[in-house]
């Protein structure tokens, strides 16, 4: 299990307010850490992301 799924079911308001940040692009890497996120796809730059979503 990933650290964001046993977030997601522990601690759901902790999980909301790592969602938000992460769609306010803030603390990106902690957040991509966190949520267990595929490396290959995010190691472009911000803007890069931005344009794949």
């Amino acid at each position: 299990m990933k650290i964001g799924e046993i977030l997601k079911h522990k601690q759901p308001r902790e999980y909301e307010k790592l969602m938000k940040e992460r769609k306010e692009h803030l603390a990106f890497k902690d957040i991509e850490e966190l949520m267990g996120v595929h490396e290959h796809i995010y190691k472009r730059r911000r803007g890069a992301y931005r344009q794949i979503r």
